[in-house]
């Protein structure tokens, strides 16, 4: 009788295991939590810190600007003199 019980316990444990394979799974079922907390003003006060990141961004480009400006009327003045000294000789 031995025998005979541990075949048919190896049989209902292949058949269960061919059973899992084409069900898509096994008979485990595992689960997993997350939480996540929403903290308003913590959300608030990044969304103010990347709005002054931006400001200073724009800040920044119109003072290169402002200088490139500055840079190309210097020499536009050196142009003009050069010009003038050409046509007076």
């Amino acid at each position: 009788m031995g025998l005979f019980s541990g075949i048919a316990s190896f049989c209902t444990k292949a058949v269960d295991t061919v059973k899992s394979f084409f069900s898509g799974g096994s008979s485990h079922t595992y689960t997993s939590h997350s939480t996540t907390t929403y903290d308003p003003d913590r959300v608030k006060a990044t969304q103010i810190d990347k709005e002054r990141a931006r400001a200073e961004g724009f800040v920044r480009i119109a003072k290169a600007v402002t200088t490139m400006q500055e840079k190309l009327n210097e020499l536009a003045a050196q142009r003009i003199a050069i010009i003038e000294r050409g046509t007076l000789q």
